[in-house]
């Protein structure tokens, strides 16, 4: 597979959706691919438990520009998104134009043209 990025992210966790996806608003056109051994990006999350919940509230914890599904988790201070939420909101970041490979599920192509 030859296949050339601007940017390559080791690793699908939050950190790395959160700057790929700060970086496909400020350069759009920037090539960017995450790389990651999990089956599905959110990092630890990918794993936790079905009752395991963000230990604080929500909204702390939104992407720039990128909000949840359940409208909760933005409006009401209290929420604490479920695991299941957190999974859900990972592979929705993943999908801003950012290529991935993931252990379950290798995509890598040759371009990714942001937003």
């Amino acid at each position: 597979m030859d296949a050339e990025f601007d940017i390559v992210f080791i690793g699908s966790g939050f950190t790395s959706l959160g700057i790929a996806s700060v970086l496909t608003k400020l350069s759009p056109g920037l090539k960017i691919a995450l790389i990651s051994l999990e089956e599905r990006p959110g990092g630890i999350w990918t794993d936790a438990a079905s009752t395991v919940k963000l230990h604080q509230q929500t909204y702390f914890y939104a992407l720039p520009g990128i909000r949840h599904d359940n409208a909760a988790c933005h409006t009401d201070a209290m929420h604490q998104a479920s695991s299941a939420e957190v999974r859900k909101y990972a592979s929705k970041a993943s999908e801003i134009g950012i290529e991935e490979s993931f252990a379950g599920n290798p995509k890598l192509s040759d371009s990714c043209d942001g937003l």
